[in-house]
């Protein structure tokens, strides 16, 4: 491997990590809402091992979007 390709396929590996992520942070995001209660940022850290902030932001925009 060259460089250029090894870094294509870190870019690629985070990408895929980035989405796994998020579809955790959707999913918790659908069991706190499930019961009409609002959305609380803290909560969702308490419930998901996510710790980047634009991460669950960005999962949040998407799943207001999608309701």
């Amino acid at each position: 491997f060259d460089n250029e390709i090894s870094e294509s396929i870190k870019k690629l590996n985070q990408e895929i990590r980035d989405v796994n992520l998020m579809s955790k942070a959707i999913e918790a995001i659908d069991e706190l809402t499930d019961n009409g209660n609002r959305l609380k940022m803290r909560q969702l850290k308490k419930l998901t091992s996510i710790r980047d902030y634009a991460l669950l932001k960005q999962a949040v925009i998407q799943y207001q979007n999608q309701v």
